[in-house]
C-alpha cells in the first residue's frame, strides 16, 4: 500500500466520499445539451466494491441513509443536476422521479484497488441509457472534484461553504464567508460568533 500526500482535499458534496466520483460523473451527464432525466431508461454504475459497501443503502428511507447510498447518489444528481443539502430532504429522496431512477440503477462492482488509496478502485463510471436508445457515457472518473489532484475553484469552494452555512442556519452566509476569507485580519474573534448567529439565536458564544 502506498499513500501519496498531495495536499488538501475538499469534500465537495454532503454525501459519503466514496460516492463523489459517481456524483461527478452523473452531474457531467446531466449537464449535457438536451439531457432530460425523464428520458433515462437504465443507469449503469461501475465503482469499487469497497466504495459500494460503505454506501450500501439500496433503498434509502431518509436523508441520512441517502447520504450513504450509491443507488441514490447517481439518480439524485441526474434528477436535480445538483448534489447538495437541497437534495437531502425526505421529499426529494422519496420523490417519484428519484425513485424511478433508483429502480433503473444497476451496479457493476470493480475489484481492482487504487495504489494510492486501496478503499477506491482506479476509476468509476456512469452510463445513462436513454429512451431513444442512445447511451450517455461519463467516461472513466479517477478523481472527484475537490481531490487534491483535481482541486475546486475558489467559486466552487465558496458555493460549498455557503451551502453548508445556510444549512446550518447562519444568518448572513455571504458576509460570514467574506469574514473568514480575511481571517488573518480579524481583530476580535467575537465578530465571528455574531456573524454566524442564526436569526434569534447564536452559533458560538460571543462572551469575552
Amino acid at each position: 500500500m502506498r499513500i501519496i500526500e498531495d495536499g488538501l482535499s475538499i469534500k465537495k458534496y454532503p454525501m459519503c466520499c466514496t460516492t463523489h466520483r459517481i456524483i461527478d460523473a452523473a452531474l457531467d451527464i446531466a449537464a449535457r445539451p438536451g439531457f432530460a432525466a425523464a428520458d433515462v431508461r437504465r443507469i449503469e454504475v461501475a465503482l469499487g466494491a469497497r466504495q459500494a459497501a460503505m454506501a450500501g443503502h439500496r433503498w434509502p428511507r431518509d436523508p441520512l441513509e441517502a447520504k450513504y447510498s450509491v443507488e441514490f447518489a447517481v439518480p439524485g444528481a441526474l434528477a436535480a443536476g445538483a448534489a447538495g443539502f437541497a437534495q437531502l430532504t425526505l421529499d426529494f429522496v422519496a420523490s417519484p422521479a428519484v425513485v424511478r431512477l433508483m429502480e433503473a440503477t444497476h451496479i457493476a462492482l470493480r475489484h481492482e484497488t487504487d495504489r494510492d488509496d486501496p478503499v477506491f478502485t482506479p476509476a468509476d463510471r456512469v452510463m445513462a441509457r436513454m429512451a431513444d436508445g442512445t447511451v450517455i457515457d461519463s467516461g472513466e472518473v479517477s478523481h472527484a472534484h475537490g481531490h487534491a489532484r483535481l482541486p475546486v475553484s475558489p467559486a466552487e469552494a465558496r458555493r460549498k461553504f455557503i451551502d453548508c452555512a445556510r444549512h446550518g442556519g447562519c444568518a448572513d452566509v455571504d458576509a460570514l464567508h467574506d469574514l473568514l476569507d480575511g481571517f488573518g485580519a480579524i481583530a476580535d474573534l467575537r465578530s465571528l460568533a455574531i456573524q454566524a448567529a442564526p436569526p434569534g439565536g447564536h452559533c458560538l458564544s460571543a462572551s469575552p
